[in-house]
């Protein structure tokens, strides 16, 4: 009997819990809200009206993205006009409140919200050819005529007056012709360029934009440098250069180091108007004419060893003086390079963490590799060669070793040229700067974080967009995100997030419809955080990275470097001097050996 009443006790409990747990279940289920069209549904074409199912309704509101509003009633059911592309939110009021947007585009899939971003890649050959060339052939005609009154020229007139004329006319038509056909390259390779910079009809963008004004003064200054060059090299076949001729020289060189100017001025501003932007484009331009000396002379030089040819005892005379002359020449321009190289590169880089972390610094790695090796040559040309040369020369030593020596000259200079242009080949590759690849990297990041929670969306514009939260450490928990707007008056909706692995959790959908500030709850487990949305009707592009403040430390800094350079390049004069005195005497004593 009593086992008969506990059961019927039992069922009697049983039933009226299960009376109640239908009595709280079925209000729940029924207040479980629906709309017509569904959240985040993609229509191509404007619905008629937005029809809420949910117990208790008594409002029904459409905003636009920008949050205005499109249509309300009351009741659970609103009449739409025809809308237009874009996201639309429809908020409702009552017993219950709730939100849900939806998406008109005709194409039915619409793009992802993505705020911009840095893609930093190299550009193509088809840019940089014609920049490299450009540089190239403009450099060479620098570096030719450079070369010409800096070393050929002074050694020829300190010759006997039997060799001076025929060395001097010899040199001149030659170091002519490089300057020539160089100069001659430089008009379509700057034309080609332009081809692909212009963003306008060239008439316009030459004569109407600052950037086209620019490049019509180099298009100009190269053309006169141009038309000097190719008349000369024609009048020195025929003739000495004389005064008369070395004074239009003169205007070419300068004609084609100020179209070097016009690459290094800004164009956004007036050249003068900021003194720091002056002073920048004046180290940069220093920078192209100290590479125009050096590469450019390198060029012309390997050039003039393979056309120059001259008697056994005029060569003997004039290419140990004439390399050690531009030897000199070549050492001075390293200097102004890293002088020059080093406000660049605080300008540019600022760190040298950003050297291996930024596209620019890697780039930039490459540059200074090859221009170490280009350096180190330029040592061994200096260290061991040049003196070698001398001592040979001074005491007279056999004629095959003297030929033996100019042509470990002529395999170093050439080998220097070649690694001088594929140095040329990287410069058009360093577009932007480190630092502001590494700012803009950082201001694209849109992830925020509260103790072990970070989310990240895809954008911060209306529309269907991705939600990923981080959660620190390996604990998987149940995650969901709470998307409102206090200040734009929609409530919250609660969404689940979908575990992508590795501790990411992702939502996608139109959470975040309308322009304003919007709040994405998280909750992971028993954890919490909450984050701000700004929601923008457009992103804006990424700022650039603002210039390094000057302090006086960067004065200090600057000092100190110029100090450093000149003691180096003092060192290194030395140093191959005491090398050149000390070969002297070997081979003098070896001279002396052999006449015994």
């Amino acid at each position: 009997m009593r086992s008969s009443s506990r059961t019927t006790t039992a069922w009697r409990h049983g039933a009226v819990l299960l009376t109640v747990a239908i009595a709280v279940v079925l209000p729940a289920a029924a207040q479980a809200a629906t709309t017509d069209p569904a959240a985040n549904a993609v229509l191509r074409t404007s619905p008629p009206a937005v029809r809420v199912t949910a117990e208790g309704t008594t409002r029904v509101s459409v905003f636009n993205e920008n949050h205005r509003l499109v249509a309300h009633a009351d009741g659970a059911r609103v009449a739409l006009p025809h809308l237009k592309s874009g996201v639309y939110t429809a908020v409702w009021s009552g017993s219950t409140a709730g939100t849900s947007a939806f998406v008109v585009d005709p194409t039915g899939a619409p793009a992802l919200v993505e705020d911009a971003h840095p893609a930093y890649a190299l550009a193509s050959e088809s840019e940089t050819a014609p920049r490299w060339l450009a540089f190239v052939a403009i450099m060479t005609f620098i570096g030719a005529l450079g070369l010409r009154f800096l070393a050929t020229a002074p050694v020829a007139r300190r010759l006997g007056d039997a060799d001076r004329a025929a060395v001097l006319d010899t040199a001149d038509r030659r170091l002519l012709e490089i300057a020539a056909v160089a100069s001659a390259l430089a008009i379509p390779t700057s034309l080609w360029q332009l081809d692909g910079e212009k963003d306008a009809p060239v008439f316009h963008y030459l004569w109407q934009e600052t950037d086209g004004n620019m490049w019509l003064a180099r298009l100009l200054l190269t053309l006169l440098a141009t038309l000097i060059a190719i008349p000369a090299a024609v009048r020195a076949r025929r003739a000495p250069v004389g005064r008369a001729l070395e004074g239009g020289l003169l205007v070419g060189l300068a004609a084609a180091a100020c179209a070097l100017l016009t690459v290094t001025l800004p164009t956004k501003q007036p050249p003068y108007s900021d003194g720091r932007a002056a002073f920048t484009s004046f180290l940069d331009w220093t920078h192209l004419m100290g590479a125009s000396i050096w590469v450019g002379g390198l060029v012309a030089l390997a050039v003039l060893t393979v056309l120059l040819r001259l008697p056994e005892g005029q060569g003997q005379l004039f290419w140990p003086r004439a390399l050690r002359r531009f030897s000199l020449a070549a050492t001075v321009s390293v200097g102004v390079m890293v002088l020059s190289g080093f406000w660049t590169a605080w300008i540019h880089v600022g760190s040298f963490r950003l050297l291996f972390t930024t596209l620019y610094g890697q780039t930039l790695l490459v540059k200074l590799a090859l221009v170490t090796v280009l350096v180190a040559l330029g040592g061994f040309h200096q260290l061991w060669l040049l003196p070698r040369l001398d001592a040979i020369r001074t005491h007279g030593g056999s004629g095959s070793a003297l030929k033996l020596g100019l042509r470990h000259f002529r395999t170093v200079i050439a080998l220097e040229a070649v690694v001088g242009i594929a140095i040329l080949a990287i410069v058009p590759f360093l577009s932007s700067s480190a630092r502001n690849q590494n700012f803009q990297k950082h201001v694209a990041d849109l992830t925020q974080t509260a103790g072990a929670i970070s989310l990240t969306p895809s954008g911060l514009e209306p529309g269907l967009a991705d939600y990923t939260v981080k959660l620190a450490g390996d604990a998987v928990s149940p995650v969901s995100v709470a998307f409102s707007s206090s200040s734009l008056g929609v409530p919250a909706t609660r969404v689940p997030a979908t575990s992508i692995g590795n501790g990411l959790y992702r939502v996608t959908g139109a959470y975040t419809p309308i322009v304003g500030n919007w709040t994405a709850r998280v909750a992971a487990g028993a954890e919490t955080a909450s984050f701000t949305l700004p929601i923008v009707a457009v992103a804006a592009d990424l700022p650039r990275s603002p210039q390094p403040p000057v302090r006086d430390s960067t004065w200090i800094w600057g000092i100190a470097e110029t100090a450093i350079v000149f003691f180096a390049l003092w060192a290194a004069l030395r140093l191959s001097a005491r090398v050149s005195a000390r070969r002297r005497d070997v081979v003098r004593v070896e001279t002396a050996a052999q006449r015994i």
